[in-house]
């Protein structure tokens, strides 16, 4: 029996939405952390409690811009990710290597600036109902793997 077309009308938004339920159904189970990748660039970690402090990665030439690497990017309800940068940087650009989606449920914020924050994780970024955004800048997320700059690229390099 062939389907009718008024029956593949009321499919089509299943298999829509099918991907997204299963990204939250995996979020649900998934043990949130941010983990820094152990990579050249040089991201580092600090968790006290649920807040974590995030230093260290690589300046730009120039010093406005910080990258920073990650492993896992995901924040429960009630967890604070602290961004800590100094007073000239103006975009930190983040990306995570892991090969899993950042669910974020938790508060972004950046310290030490009015920093824009960019976070590029190919494998998706989803903000929960209890995400907070604590930033006097922008916050840009994207599945890019990849972001040029004048000539050069801050590439994602995943693990597999």
């Amino acid at each position: 029996m062939k389907p009718t077309s008024s029956t593949s009308q009321y499919l089509l938004p299943f298999w829509i939405l099918l991907p997204l339920f299963s990204v939250v159904m995996l979020a649900s189970n998934a043990s949130a952390q941010v983990i820094s990748a152990e990579d050249e660039v040089g991201t580092i970690v600090t968790t006290s409690g649920d807040r974590m402090d995030i230093s260290g990665g690589q300046l730009s030439s120039d010093q406005t811009n910080l990258f920073q690497s990650f492993e896992q990017f995901t924040l429960d309800a009630g967890q604070t990710a602290n961004f800590m940068t100094n007073a000239a940087t103006q975009n930190i650009i983040s990306r995570v290597t892991g090969g899993n989606a950042s669910i974020l449920n938790g508060e972004l914020q950046v310290s030490g600036s009015d920093a824009n924050l960019y976070l590029m994780n190919p494998a998706g970024v989803l903000l929960g109902p209890n995400a907070q955004l604590n930033l006097s800048g922008g916050f840009t997320a994207t599945t890019a793997t990849g972001i040029g700059f004048s000539g050069d690229q801050f590439n994602l390099f995943i693990r597999k």
